[in-house]
């Protein structure tokens, strides 16, 4: 299923409208667009055989309205379509005349098999929204459990640090804990981001992503930050990555990219790509990567490395002037 139509059936769109409009003009809305769409379809079968199917067509709409709109909006439609196709698709037409016995009978037993189908839909769509409410619920609450585990380690780093009497372990601690704090931070934004139960939309996420790194760069700094993202979904895990991957690099590049207090310019890009796929660019106008970057074997390498490869997607170091880094995924 698509992630238009999921949000459609899963009620996402649905709620929105029910903002701004009465639950019984959407729920009246929907019914009379599904019955616009089975007349639709009515006719075009008629082109082939003009008849046939009278109440056939009527079930997939009864289903749709009522796992979209709820079982009053499937009611509604079942009643309006089911009497339509006897008034004017049933033998004899323009009339709600019953033939014979066997007719009434199937006429009945159509009624009584639409309601059913609009029970049970509605049964099992009340059952996947509270499924999904206690999976918001817990979600919500391993997330809360993952931020103060980052706000313990990071504080024992912090007081490792504090106490470290050797320049360099200084330096090592206070490079890990602002390595750590770049995964709290890429973690901490999917809350920010437009999620569902198995793709983060990254415009959202990156944005507020940026954001953050924009006020931590703000303090005795005069590098500006440019956005240009593009829609695209991710899973939860992957978006995680990518998010910690472009804090990585912007943090790289407001250390090394600048002069002390120097203005500069920090750009991150999301634009498509052929196949189905994105390139994210994380890029800046400072004085360029040193010569023997790309045989670089440090920390930050094997952890962009990991990353990419967890994300399956594929870094590439563009040329100057600046720096440059695109990943394709």
């Amino acid at each position: 299923m698509s992630g238009g139509l999921r949000r459609l059936v899963g009620g996402g769109y649905i709620d929105r409208l029910r903002t701004v409009a009465p639950t019984w003009v959407v729920e009246v809305v929907v019914a009379f667009t599904c019955v616009g769409l089975s007349v639709l379809c009515r006719a075009l079968l008629d082109l082939i055989s003009p008849g046939a199917l009278a109440f056939g067509l009527v079930y997939p709409i009864v289903l749709l309205a009522t796992l979209i709109a709820g079982w009053r909006s499937g009611v509604l439609t079942l009643l309006i379509s089911g009497f339509g196709s006897w008034f004017f698709v049933m033998s004899p037409r323009m009339s709600f005349a019953v033939p014979d016995f066997q007719t009434g009978v199937n006429i009945a037993a159509f009624f009584a098999t639409g309601g059913c189908m609009v029970l049970l839909a509605a049964v099992v769509m009340s059952e996947l929204r509270a499924r999904i409410a206690d999976y918001a619920v817990m979600r919500h609450e391993v997330d809360h459990r993952v931020k103060n585990n980052f706000q313990m380690i990071l504080g024992l780093i912090e007081m490792q640090a504090a106490r470290a009497a050797d320049p360099e372990l200084k330096a090592a601690l206070a490079d890990t804990a602002a390595r750590i704090s770049g995964f709290a931070r890429a973690h901490r934004r999917l809350h920010g981001a437009e999620m569902g139960l198995q793709a983060v939309n990254l415009v959202g996420y990156l944005r507020g992503l940026c954001e953050d790194l924009d006020d931590a760069a703000s303090f005795g700094r005069s590098v500006t930050f440019e956005s240009d993202l593009a829609e695209f979904s991710l899973s939860q895990d992957r978006a995680v990555a990518a998010g910690t991957i472009v804090n990585e690099l912007v943090t790289n590049a407001l250390k090394h990219a600048f002069e002390p207090g120097g203005p500069g310019q920090v750009r991150v890009s999301l634009r498509p790509a052929a196949g189905g796929r994105c390139a994210l660019t994380v890029s800046d106008n400072g004085r360029g990567l040193p010569a023997d970057y790309r045989s670089g074997n440090g920390l930050g390498h094997r952890i962009l490395g990991a990353l990419v490869k967890q994300i399956e997607g594929d870094l590439r170091v563009g040329e100057g002037p600046g720096a440059s880094f695109t990943l394709s995924l």
